[in-house]
C-alpha cells in the first residue's frame, strides 16, 4: 500500500517535505465517494497552501473538486487552494515596480512577466488586484505617437502574392492536393452544363440582383488589381429614380443619358428605354471577355432595337469586348456614346432635361424625372 509521501513524490513540483503523512485508500483517482477521514482533513489543513489542489487530489486519491469543497467547508479562499506556491516578498516587491512604473497596459508586459515568476497570468492578475495594483483609469493601449512603428511584411502586393503561390506550392509538393484533384478537369459535357446552368441563373434574376452581382465582380477585380484603379475618378455610382425605373447607374454620366433617354421617350422619339436588359456571350471564348452588358436597351417607334454604351473612356479590355461584340453578334446595332458626343447631348438639352447632375451636384440626390410634354 502506498503512503501520501510516495504519492507526492512522483507528482511533479511536490513540496521537499508535508507536514503531515496520511495512508490513501488504494483505488482510481475521481472514483471515490468514500467519507472523509480525520488523516485526510488534517493533511489538507496543513498543506492547502503549499500545494496545488491537484497535487493534494493525487495524494488522496480524489478528485480535485472533492478537495476544493473540503477547503470551501474549512474557510479557505478558493485560490488559496490552487496556488502552485505562496507569493514571496521578492514576488511581490516586483510585481509592485512593473505595475507603479506603467502608465499604460501594454507596458506591463503579462507575458514576459508570467515567464518571469513562473505563474499563471490569471494568477498575476488576481495577486495584483488584491494588492490594489490594478487602475481602472489606465489607457490600455499607448497614443499613436509612441507605437513603435509598424512595418509591412511584403512592399508590394506582387511581392504578398509571389509569397502566397511558393508558399502553396511548398505544401502542395509535400502533402499533395488536398482534394486528391491535382491535373483533373472539366469534361466538355460538365462544361456545358454548367454554362446552361449559368445562363439559367442569370436569366432569372432581377435587375437589381444583377447589378448588384456586376458591381460586387467589378469591386473585386479592381481591389485585385485586375482593373486599374483611378484614384481621381469623377463618376459617381449609385441607386437613382429615373422615370419609374430604379436603376444602379455606375456613373453620373450613365444617369444623365438614362434621363436623356426618358426625355426622349416623353417627346415621342423612342418607344422605350431600358437599363442593362440582355446579356451577350460570346460562344467559345474561355478567358478574358466572356460576355457583354451594354448600358441600355433602345426600343424606337417602329419596333427596331438599338443598344447603347455610355463611355468615358475607352481602355484595352472594352475595346476586346466591343470587337468581340461586332464579331459574334453582327446582325445587333450597338451605339457607343463617347466624350465628345456626350458633352454635345449635354450643351443641347440639359437645361431641358429635369435632374439633369452637373460636375458640381452631389451624387447622393435621387430625383424623379419627368419627361417634358
Amino acid at each position: 500500500m502506498n503512503t501520501a509521501t510516495d504519492l507526492i513524490a512522483e507528482t511533479s513540483n511536490a513540496p521537499a517535505c508535508v507536514a503531515h503523512v496520511v495512508v490513501a485508500a488504494v483505488g482510481t483517482p475521481g472514483r471515490t465517494t468514500r467519507r472523509w477521514t480525520a488523516d485526510e482533513e488534517l493533511f489538507v489543513r496543513e498543506n492547502y497552501q503549499a500545494m496545488t489542489c491537484k497535487q493534494m487530489a493525487v495524494a488522496l486519491r480524489r478528485t480535485q473538486s472533492q478537495v476544493r469543497n473540503r477547503c470551501w467547508k474549512f474557510g479557505y479562499e478558493f485560490q488559496h487552494a490552487i496556488h502552485q506556491r505562496a507569493w514571496s516578498h521578492g514576488e511581490i516587491a516586483l510585481l509592485r515596480a512593473v505595475y507603479k512604473t506603467s502608465e499604460f497596459d501594454c507596458e506591463i508586459g503579462l507575458d514576459a512577466l508570467a515567464k518571469q515568476l513562473d505563474r499563471n497570468k490569471a494568477n498575476i492578475c488576481r495577486k495584483a488586484r488584491e494588492l490594489g495594483l490594478t487602475q481602472q483609469g489606465r489607457k490600455s493601449i499607448l497614443p499613436a505617437d509612441l507605437r513603435p512603428e509598424r512595418l509591412p511584411k511584403f512592399a508590394t502586393h506582387a511581392e504578398r502574392c509571389a509569397n502566397q503561390s511558393r508558399l502553396i506550392l511548398e505544401r502542395l509538393a509535400e502533402k499533395g492536393h488536398p482534394r486528391g484533384a491535382l491535373g483533373m478537369k472539366h469534361s466538355e459535357e460538365a462544361k456545358e452544363r454548367i454554362g446552361i446552368k449559368s445562363k439559367e441563373r442569370w436569366a432569372s434574376m432581377s435587375d437589381e440582383d444583377r447589378a448588384n452581382q456586376i458591381y460586387a465582380q467589378q469591386s473585386a477585380r479592381r481591389s485585385n488589381a485586375q482593373i486599374p484603379a483611378r484614384s481621381r475618378g469623377s463618376w459617381k455610382a449609385g441607386w437613382r429614380e429615373v422615370g419609374l425605373q430604379r436603376c444602379y447607374f455606375r456613373s453620373r454620366w450613365e444617369a444623365n443619358y438614362a434621363r436623356y433617354l426618358e426625355w426622349l421617350r416623353g417627346i415621342g422619339e423612342i418607344a422605350s428605354w431600358e437599363h442593362e436588359a440582355h446579356v451577350f456571350w460570346f460562344e467559345g471564348i474561355k478567358r478574358g471577355c466572356v460576355s457583354y452588358l451594354p448600358d441600355f436597351k433602345v426600343t424606337n417607334p417602329n419596333g427596331s432595337v438599338e443598344w447603347h454604351e455610355v463611355k468615358g473612356w475607352m481602355d484595352a479590355r472594352s475595346k476586346t469586348t466591343l470587337a468581340r461584340m461586332a464579331k459574334y453578334h453582327p446582325n445587333e446595332k450597338l451605339v457607343v456614346i463617347r466624350e465628345k458626343q456626350y458633352k454635345e447631348i449635354g450643351r443641347k438639352v440639359s437645361s431641358l432635361v429635369h435632374g439633369w447632375e452637373s460636375d458640381a451636384k452631389p451624387s447622393h440626390v435621387r430625383i424623379t424625372v419627368q419627361a417634358d410634354a
